[in-house]
């Protein structure tokens, strides 16, 4: 009892003892810091965690930790698209009980996005219930819905099985999961990702799958490519709700950097019903846009005032989006239009921040990081695969030498075993002994290569042959013999054994190619991606419209095509198509151009391309330009078109009223003159049709060009390239001689490759043609090739470039473009471009003539820069106009017309160059009622001049017959201007191939072939042309080259030599000269 009570006395002192020493210690561990720096830290350390492990996606496979874990899930399920549904809240369960300990929200709206089509570009999930809808109305209750892998999904996970990535413990080291998809193909491309963590945020837009792929199957064939290069093959995302991505300037910035912003706008059209009331329907919504608001904010608008004339508005929306708003009878549709694209998300900006984890660490990517990231991936599972499947198949090899053994000995093994008295004894007993391998040693003669390269490399070292020739079994084998059933010990299981080593010997030496030639796995790659382009591609939902960007160039965008440009005397404006007017046979009635005032007359007419430029000319001496013919609106035969000054910024001046006062008047254009431009350039100054230089830049695309073509300083910068490429390419490692395009090579070399290989043979042609996704020659590089082939490549292109560096004088001079790489070839070609555009700026003017018979050359480059008011072309006297305005080289002939029947024809160089602002001088003499009406700039003697009257009369007259004079002097008879005949009102230069295009006051046109029009001298009346009836001919326009088989049957009764409106036309001898009248 006293040890008790003592023990009882003691205890409170021993504990406050124990109590003093806990104090004491914690005092001593208790450390002073500054917590701000700790408040740091630590928050650090949690945006850490909340960026790697929720918020950002991996740059590998495109996911996050909940995405990956919830496809991760489904497939270990077995919830595959081929099979029935699951419900969604077993799979939830599943996910936060084994891999994501999270809220079961976070988790199911996780899947419900991944099932959306308005959501993902490619759903990943396959949902079946309430999932949701555009509008944001909620999914259902888990409980409801049901789920399963989508089967582009299951892509994703191909080969998990396989170690192709690592695996980690899960949140309670009861499960494993995975790190990273193998990802098949690049989700995060292809779906995008949007998140928001710690000061960071990601927002990745949608893609189209197979320009994604297409990108991708570049960069993995072209490991130096640029961003630019990949943005060639991936222009702009591709959403899933389609609409307009309007601007490509932030999208390239964004690809480049990593960070840009696009706008996104509504697909719309316009409809009419049978009321005529339009209504603006909406096709498609930009991405993320909510369609019940969207609706909303419009019928506010509408009824807050801030857009006017909307009606109505209605949302017709089932399958497909289709919002009608219906409008006012006088509304501005345009108007209305783009009202709503400023006010309402009709019209969206998308921010791009490409944010993803690279390396574990959250980085700003650009596209080509993005893609090289998953080449990276498939690389690696690639390899891994590959490796896994390499020790199964030497593991299952090894096992079959081990049956092969047991067979060829079967009855001491038979004996060994009955003899053990338990497994473990047998197993030693079998493992102890040497066996015979004579049909080892058979099943090995069959393969080739080291026998060790067939061998696993985990088996115990002391197995397989020995010194004595002898097989010593591995316990692996000892084991696999000792569980086969007797009924497997057949004469037939022999030979099966033998022909599985040998598939299996042939599978390891393929695996083991694999492994030491990257050109293999860069074909495996290649051949998923392609198998999967050609299995889930599809077009592109989302349009491109580059016009939103400040440096778009919307010629881009217009086709080609030849233009009959009408222009009224009152200056109205149109543009037809040239097709629009068939060709007719001379004298016939032609067809409207155009629905004039009565006091309007047809002036000019002009053909040209869309992509011309046009250049304005006006009474007031200023010229301005139209950038392109195709700015003119279009206008149908029966329309009057539309005012020039809604296309130029025509400007007011005084004029006399007549009274003797003064009132303002808006200046007329009087002339109009198309300048073609070169593909490859817009400026007024570069080239036209009648000179060479187009012809010549041309050219320069044609392989065949020789080297003596090109300026002598041009031939030497190509020798430079040349002896440069001789001396890189044999250098090049092998890796990247096997990269480059078969197109760099030069055309020689690819020729003898295409012989080499049998491309262009018809069995090669059929055989691509059978084949899917076949890459075209272009698409080519040379580890595309066979290996022996690539070799000769090799040998062949060295040999074709020392051949060039030796080639010297006369030899080199015969080099064609085409013998030239693909370096030294584009060099040469922009080289010679740069010349030909500076030359000809150089060395070319404007020649000017006016009504009153002045003249005028200003040299080219005075009008380079024009601005949008117009500049000063030529000053002109009071009562004067510009008649014509025409390109000269310094070489030609120029050529007055006067309504008078007189013509002139001088050497241009009578005229000096002068400035903008010159009056200019004399051209040619006339009388004071008399006016020039016509200027022609010739440079053949082979031409004709074509001459026409205001009755409807013309010819064809040789230029020859047209001697030179000098400057301002009277001329000499070009036509008769008779009674019959009338005034002159058109001359031109014609070819027997061309058609002219005849247009009469009342705004009628007739297009007939020059073949048609008769050959006369200079001192005749001449045939008839055109049938007028109370109508005067106003002008004539030849169109080059459009020959005139499809021509217009002539009038009934009307043979084209005369008609009822005047006498019949006498022959070319009868004509009468005026010295007869």
């Amino acid at each position: 009892m006293a040890t008790d009570e003592n023990e009882g006395k003691a205890n409170p002192s021993s504990g406050n003892n124990s109590g003093s020493e806990m104090v004491s210690q914690l005092q001593e561990d208790i450390h002073q810091v500054n917590i701000s720096d700790e408040m740091e830290e630590a928050y650090l350390n949690y945006s850490m965690s909340v960026l790697v492990g929720r918020a950002l996606p991996d740059a590998r496979d495109g996911f996050k930790p909940v995405h990956r874990r919830v496809l991760y899930a489904m497939w270990r399920l077995g919830n595959r698209h081929d099979v029935p549904y699951k419900k969604s809240a077993r799979v939830v369960g599943d996910v936060i009980g084994k891999y994501h300990p999270h809220g079961d929200t976070a988790v199911y709206d996780t899947i419900v996005r991944m099932a959306q089509p308005f959501s993902l570009r490619y759903p990943l999930v396959d949902g079946h219930g309430n999932f949701g809808t555009i509008d944001r109305d909620p999914a259902a209750a888990m409980r409801y819905t049901e789920v399963r892998l989508s089967r582009i999904a299951e892509e994703m996970l191909t080969d998990i099985d396989r170690d192709t990535v690592d695996m980690t413990p899960n949140f309670d080291g009861t499960e494993k999961e995975p790190t990273v998809l193998p990802a098949r193909f690049p989700q995060l491309l292809v779906n995008g990702s949007q998140g928001i963590a710690v000061g960071m945020a990601t927002n990745i837009p949608t893609h189209n799958l197979g320009e994604t792929i297409d990108a991708c199957l570049y960069a993995l064939h072209h490991p130096e490519a640029s961003v630019d290069d990949l943005i060639r093959f991936l222009p702009a995302p591709d959403f899933p709700t389609g609409g307009i991505i309007f601007g490509l300037s932030g999208v390239r910035q964004a690809y480049r950097t990593g960070r840009g912003s696009m706008l996104i706008r509504a697909k719309v059209h316009d409809e009419t019903d049978d009321k005529g009331h339009t209504s603006i329907v909406v096709d498609e919504l930009p991405y993320m846009v909510n369609k019940a608001e969207l609706i909303k904010k419009i019928a506010a608008l509408r009824s807050e005032k801030k857009i006017d004339g909307i009606v109505d508005l209605r949302d017709e929306s089932s399958k497909e989006i289709r919002i009608v708003i219906e409008l006012r009878r006088d509304a501005h549709t345009e108007a209305v239009r783009n009202n709503l694209f400023k006010l309402t998300e009709l019209q969206t900006t998308f921010g791009i921040n490409m944010v993803a984890l690279l390396d574990g660490r959250p980085q700003l990517l650009n596209l080509k990081q993005l893609v090289n990231a998953f080449i990276g991936l498939r690389r690696e599972v690639v390899v891994r695969r590959t490796r896994f499947l390499l020790r199964k198949a030497r593991a299952d090899g090894h096992l079959q030498e081990g049956l092969a053994i047991a067979l060829a000995n079967i009855d001491e093994f038979i004996e060994i075993i009955k003899s053990s008295s338990d497994r473990a004894e047998a197993c030693d007993r079998l493992m102890g002994k040497g066996w015979n391998a004579k049909i080892v040693n058979e099943m090995i003669g069959s393969v080739a290569g080291n026998y060790r390269d067939y061998r696993p490399q985990d088996v115990e070292p002391n197995s397989g042959f020995r010194a004595d020739g002898l097989y010593w079994l591995s316990r692996v084998q000892t084991e696999r013999i000792l569980d086969m059933r007797l009924q497997t010990l057949t004469a037939t299981q022999q030979e099966s054994i033998i022909a599985a080593y040998k598939e299996l010997c042939a599978q390891i030496a393929d695996y083991l190619d694999i492994l030491a030639k990257d050109e293999r796995v860069v074909k495996i790659i290649a051949d998923d991606l392609l198998y999967i382009k050609e299995k889930y591609g599809d077009a592109r939902r989302s349009q491109i419209d580059p016009s939103g960007d400040p440096d778009f160039d919307e010629l881009d965008l217009i086709p080609r095509k030849d233009v009959v440009v009408t222009l009224s005397r009152d200056g109205y404006i149109k543009s037809q198509d040239l097709s629009d007017y068939q060709a007719q046979h001379r004298g016939g009635m032609g067809r409207n151009s155009g629905k004039l005032r009565d006091e309007d007359a047809g002036d000019q007419l002009i053909v040209a391309s869309t992509h011309d430029q046009i250049m304005c000319f006006t009474n007031l001496g200023r010229l301005y330009l139209i950038n392109h013919a195709y700015m003119v609106p279009a206008g149908s035969a029966g329309s009057k078109g539309r005012p020039i000054q809604n296309l130029i910024s025509l400007q007011q001046y005084e004029q006399d009223d007549g009274n003797g006062g003064k009132e303002m008047a808006l200046e007329r254009v009087t002339n109009i003159l198309s300048i073609p431009t070169p593909d490859d350039s817009h400026c007024v100054f570069f080239a036209t049709a009648r000179l060479p230089v187009r012809n010549q830049l041309l050219r320069l695309n044609r392989d065949e060009v020789k080297l003596e073509e090109l300026p002598e300083d041009v031939r030497e910068s190509i020798r430079t390239d040349v002896c440069s490429d001789r001396d890189e390419m044999p250098g090049l490692p092998d890796e990247k001689w096997r990269q480059l395009s078969l197109t760099d090579l030069p055309i020689c070399v690819q020729t003898e490759l295409k012989e080499l290989t049998g491309w262009d043979t018809p069995e090669k042609e059929e055989e691509r043609r059978a084949k899917k996704n076949s890459k075209t020659w272009s698409m080519m590089n040379v580890q595309d090739l066979s290996e022996d082939i690539q070799s000769q490549a090799r040998t062949i292109c060295d040999k074709a470039l020392n051949d060039l560096a030796a080639k010297h004088g006369a030899e080199w001079d015969a080099v064609t473009l085409g013998d030239l790489p693909a370096k030294a070839r584009n060099a040469a070609r922009e080289a010679f471009r740069l010349t030909l555009l500076s030359d000809f700026a150089r060395e070319h003017f404007v020649f000017f003539a006016t009504a009153r018979g002045v003249v005028k050359k200003v040299p080219l480059s005075e009008f380079s820069k024009v601005q949008n008011g117009g500049t000063s072309a030529i000053t002109l006297d009071e009562g004067d106009v510009l008649i014509g305005a025409d390109l000269t080289d310094g070489a030609h002939s120029v050529m007055l017309f006067s309504d008078a029947g007189k013509a002139l024809r001088f050497d241009e160089n009578e005229v000096r160059p002068m400035g903008r602002t010159a009056r200019g001088v004399g051209g040619m003499k006339i009388r004071p009622e008399d006016r020039i009406i016509a200027m022609i700039v010739a440079n053949d003697e082979g031409q004709m001049v074509l001459t026409a009257t205001e009755n409807g009369y013309g010819k064809r007259t040789p230029i020859a017959e047209y001697t030179m004079h000098g400057r301002n002097t009277m001329g000499m008879i070009a036509i008769a201007t008779t009674e019959r005949n009338g005034k002159v009102v058109a001359a031109c230069l014609v070819d027997e191939n061309d058609e002219v295009i005849l247009l009469t006051k009342k705004g009628k046109l007739v297009r007939i072939p020059v073949c048609d029009i008769r050959i006369c001298s200079r001192a005749t009346q001449g045939v008839k042309l055109v049938n007028l009836k109370d109508d005067d001919l106003v002008s004539v326009t030849p169109v080059k080259d459009q020959g005139g088989d499809d021509a217009e049957p002539a009038p009934e009764g009307d043979d084209g030599e005369g008609s009822e409106d005047g006498p019949e036309d006498p022959s070319p001898e009868e004509t009468p000269s005026l010295d007869d009248l």
